[in-house]
């Protein structure tokens, strides 16, 4: 069964296909490859990610789209235990700045953009195959890359290979929103080693 994967506020023309599968073949990306195919890897995982993204033309965000402020009280609490002294105040105080942030546009997002929902030919033919398409939404450009961040840390020549796959770098003011509004979420899953620019995004 077919169905757009741009499901709201899409122009018509700009949809790209989605299948519901019961079963897909290919490998977890989760699996380690071998360190001199990482980087080919992480190329072609930008490309979906870039192909979801053009699919429709950027159109201005809604008025209440802003960051997720409101978890600014509830994330940092939960993580206390986790935290080193000083840290918990850090977090407060970036979330703040993200309300004073110019807007970003929108377009298409695939919603979940997470290694375990990405496969890859266990021929290796150089192709991905994205699937958890059910959260699929508008939403800022940086909410994928971040969501997929995990995958380079620590490694900043892999980040630049997504980067080539996706088609472009991130804006100064995609950076300042990711860092800005989406430190409390990494912090109360315990992400142990992090982008310091990118971390997750909702």
């Amino acid at each position: 069964m077919h169905q757009p994967l741009c499901r709201s506020g899409c122009p018509e023309g700009h949809q790209l296909p989605l299948e519901h599968l019961s079963a897909a073949s290919g490998q977890w990306s989760t699996a380690n490859p071998a360190n001199k195919r990482e980087r080919e890897i992480l190329c072609l995982i930008g490309e979906p990610a870039r192909r979801i993204r053009q699919a429709a033309p950027p159109r201005t965000a809604p008025a209440d789209s802003g960051p997720p402020v409101d978890k600014t009280e509830r994330h940092p609490s939960d993580a206390r235990s986790h935290l080193a002294p000083g840290y918990e105040q850090f977090v407060r105080e970036r979330v703040r700045r993200a309300e004073f942030l110019p807007a970003l546009d929108w377009v298409e997002t695939h919603g979940d953009f997470q290694l375990r929902n990405i496969l890859r030919d266990g021929a290796d033919d150089g192709s991905v195959a994205l699937i958890g398409c059910e959260g699929s939404e508008p939403g800022p450009a940086v909410r994928d890359p971040v969501r997929l961040s995990d995958a380079w840390a620590g490694r900043p020549d892999l980040y630049q290979e997504f980067l080539a796959g996706y088609g472009r770098h991130l804006t100064n003011a995609e950076e300042d929103r990711a860092c800005s509004s989406t430190r409390p979420s990494t912090r109360r899953v315990g992400l142990p080693s992090a982008s310091p620019t990118m971390i997750r995004a909702r």
